[in-house]
């Protein structure tokens, strides 16, 4: 089961965040997965994306969030312990320098 999914049509990819743990990157034009985001121990529930610099964020019921490199989807970075339950929602600003983020 898939919680959220963040296309951009003119890459033909797509990122969708889900109940198995991962985020999966999609070719959209037929639909093959490229590549998995593994390193949460709970459903993710959200990924925002900046295609542009192959950059990922997800939150995750396991109260983390993970920031990951799409060119080799790595994880290069995790946030943990700021949230007292599952984080469902984030939100970033990749256009601000330095980028904002926000988590519920």
């Amino acid at each position: 089961r898939g919680y959220t999914c963040r296309p951009d049509f003119e890459q033909d990819i797509a990122i969708t965040a889900s109940n198995d743990e991962t985020a999966r990157i999609w070719t959209i034009s037929n639909g093959r997965c490229v590549g998995t985001l593994v390193g949460h121990t709970q459903p993710v529930r959200d990924v925002q994306v900046d295609f542009e610099n192959e950059l990922a964020i997800t939150c995750s019921d396991d109260m983390s969030i993970r920031f990951w490199n799409l060119s080799t989807f790595t994880c290069t970075d995790v946030i943990g312990g700021e949230h007292l339950g599952r984080i469902n929602i984030i939100r970033a600003r990749f256009d601000q320098e330095p980028p904002i983020m926000v988590s519920t």
